[in-house]
């Protein structure tokens, strides 16, 4: 709103009273407005929450605690709100009434100013201005003034004494409502009671029964488990003989297969002295007979001759042939040795011991 000062023109003087009428209007709307807070209050039953007295309670229950209490959280929320609108309309009310105070003063001592002016316009502009218009503004602000104020005061007893008869209106039922809910709580809390009572000899009963069926399945299973560790102590006492007599085959066939090389070595020696002894032996009665016979068995000895240069290349060919086979037989000793002290003790290592042990043995037969 515009400041009105002895300068103000008579405009500014229309302008500013307009601004104070809409200032009103406004404040009378806000009055409007709590009214209508004050019906919708009076339309709604009164409901308050009360703590429970026992922690045991249902969830519907705590639910609907839940939702009075938030109700009640509304309800006092809006009365503070009334409450703060009527603080706050005072105090509007209380500046509106100092304003209007002021400027109509400031009304009073313009009011010589603008008679002043008036005469001053007509003398210089030779105009003629209506005695009594500014008479009616000032009357009529004043009315519109004193009938503000005690419509404000009025509709502030009213509401005040709304806010009373509400407020004692409101703790009768909210008694009420602690009442029923104390009596709902410590019927609540019997029921549970009774109810945990019985949930207990359920579950004691049920405990029993479970422990009983319990004990017997659990000999029955010690029983099963007894019968299953000794037939597998039973199946361990037969492996471990077993692996203890394969054991001991595969040290015997072991110590065999070292003695290999040493026999083999003699056997060779032993056949290749002895076919030396015969070729020496045989040599030696041809050569006496063919120093007996030379002259007349002449052809027949160069035929002995070449005889035994053929047995003795065939002799040197099978010593050969011998030890080609020793070497191949102590090779193949060896890497199935190495494969059986690796791990490789199964039955077709020792088969396969066996069947080269029975080999070499044919051959030192033949080889005799």
């Amino acid at each position: 709103m515009a400041t009105i000062n002895s300068k103000s023109t008579k405009a500014q003087i229309l302008q500013a009273y307009k601004d104070l009428q809409k200032q009103k209007q406004e404040v009378e709307k806000k009055l409007r407005s709590s009214e209508q807070e004050v019906t919708k209050l009076k339309k709604q039953p009164p409901v308050a929450s009360a703590p429970s007295t026992k922690p045991m309670v249902k969830e519907k229950t705590v639910v609907k605690v839940v939702g009075d209490s938030a109700k009640v959280e509304n309800i006092e929320g809006i009365i503070l709100n009334l409450e703060n609108i009527e603080k706050g309309l005072g105090k509007a009310m209380s500046e509106v009434s100092n304003k209007l105070t002021v400027e109509a003063e400031m009304l009073t001592e313009l009011t010589e100013d603008i008679n002043e002016e008036k005469e001053d316009l007509a003398k210089l502009y030779d105009l003629k201005v209506e005695n009594g218009i500014l008479d009616e503004l000032v009357n009529d602000y004043e009315a519109s003034k004193e009938t503000f104020e005690e419509e404000s005061d009025k509709r502030r007893k009213e509401f005040e004494e709304d806010i009373a008869e509400k407020r004692k209106y409101w703790d009768k039922e909210q008694d009420l409502y602690y009442q029923k809910t104390a009596e709902r709580d410590e019927e609540n809390r019997k029921r549970q009671e009774r109810e945990r009572e019985e949930h207990e000899y359920s579950l004691e009963l049920e405990r029993s029964l479970k422990d009983d069926e319990y004990e017997q399945r659990k000999k029955a299973l010690q029983l099963e488990l007894d019968e299953l560790r000794e037939a597998k102590e039973t199946a361990w006492a037969a492996d471990e003989k077993m692996l203890a007599e394969l054991e001991k085959e595969f040290n015997d066939y072991k110590t065999k297969f070292e003695e290999i090389p040493e026999k083999l070595d003699k056997a060779v020696k032993r056949a290749e002295a002895e076919g030396k002894a015969v070729i020496e032996r045989d040599a030696k009665e041809k050569a006496e007979l063919l120093e007996k016979e030379v002259e007349s068995e002449k052809q027949i000895f160069e035929l002995t001759i070449e005889s035994l240069d053929n047995t003795i290349q065939s002799q040197n060919s099978r010593i050969t042939s011998l030890s080609k086979q020793l070497e191949n037989a102590l090779q193949q000793a060896q890497d199935l040795a190495v494969k059986a002290i690796e791990g490789s003790s199964n039955s077709e290592s020792f088969n396969a011991i066996r069947e080269i042990a029975l080999e070499q043995a044919k051959t030192q037969t033949k080889s005799k």
